[in-house]
């Protein structure tokens, strides 16, 4: 599967869906509006490529445009800042209830405990 994905202004939708798409099967690209290409989601791919993912930033800058390809969310630990954008750890806690294994994540920066998903 291959799909290119617009979500206009909407950080919240580019940040769940690049979680969401890892438990696919293909490339994905998400893009939105100028202004999206100036929201933050690096520590989001970062995650995600420790759980297995092969996701990164197009232009190299840590923000949207973001290419994913995928055969499925493997799992594992990660690490995330608890202290940048919860919307990183919701994303996660969605894809890790479809994960291949458990899904273990430790928050750094935040006074929250390490959440582990089974």
């Amino acid at each position: 599967m291959e799909a290119n994905l617009f979500t206009a202004n909407s950080g919240t939708t580019i940040r769940f869906l690049t979680a969401l798409v890892t438990l696919g099967r293909g490339r994905f690209r998400l893009d939105g509006a100028p202004r999206m290409r100036e929201r933050p989601i690096q520590d989001l791919l970062d995650a995600l490529v420790q759980l297995g993912a092969k996701a990164r930033s197009e232009l190299a800058n840590g923000c949207p445009p973001v290419q994913v390809e995928t055969r499925g969310l493997r799992g594992g630990r990660a690490t995330i800042s608890g202290d940048i954008s919860s919307q990183f750890l919701s994303g996660l806690l969605m894809a890790a209830a479809c994960a291949e294994n458990p899904v273990e994540l430790l928050l750094r920066g935040s006074s929250f405990p390490n959440l582990t998903w089974r």
